[in-house]
């Protein structure tokens, strides 16, 4: 993959690189410290139109021309996409909840036994196996460098498609 070459002064990248981050942590309300690997829906918990909505603010404050970018593929969908997996995803609540039950139940029976056995299943995850889930590779994932890179290029582009040089 060829790489983009931009120039660009040193300071106007560290402006950016100082300015970008707290400008997307305050619209998305976060008070944490970013870093430039900042997954912007993974770490924000943003999806679907929350995250359009962040891009074109974005866009519209730091002048980055969105047109010519196919963000398929780095905004994740909201909710459940069909009937049948509405239908699903309440069968797995329901059967969570049961499985929840009857680890509580479990827990008070076990506790005048043995306090350190009823606390260990007290602490079992019921929902523990459906988080875990497959990391997207960067290439898939918007981060707070992105948007970094694309107010520099001045429009929409993946940090890893770039080359900053510096002028002097």
């Amino acid at each position: 993959m060829q790489r983009q070459e931009v120039f660009i002064r040193f300071t106007d990248l560290r402006l950016l690189a100082s300015t970008v981050p707290p400008y997307l942590a305050k619209k998305v309300g976060v008070d944490e410290m970013l870093t430039l690997r900042t997954a912007v829906e993974d770490d924000f918990g943003l999806a679907g139109l929350d995250t359009e909505s962040l891009l074109l603010e974005f866009g519209e404050e730091y002048q980055v021309d969105l047109s010519q970018f196919d963000f398929t593929g780095f905004i994740s969908s909201e909710g459940f996409n069909s009937n049948i997996e509405e239908f699903i995803g309440a069968i797995i609540l329901l059967l969570a909840f049961a499985v929840w039950l009857c680890k509580v139940f479990i827990a008070a029976l076990c506790w005048p036994f043995s306090k350190s056995i009823a606390l260990s299943i007290r602490e079992f995850g019921v929902l523990d196996f459906l988080a875990v889930r497959k990391p997207r590779p960067l290439h898939e994932v918007l981060t707070t460098g992105d948007f970094v890179a694309s107010a520099a290029v001045g429009q929409f582009v993946k940090r890893e498609q770039v080359r900053f040089t510096l002028l002097k």
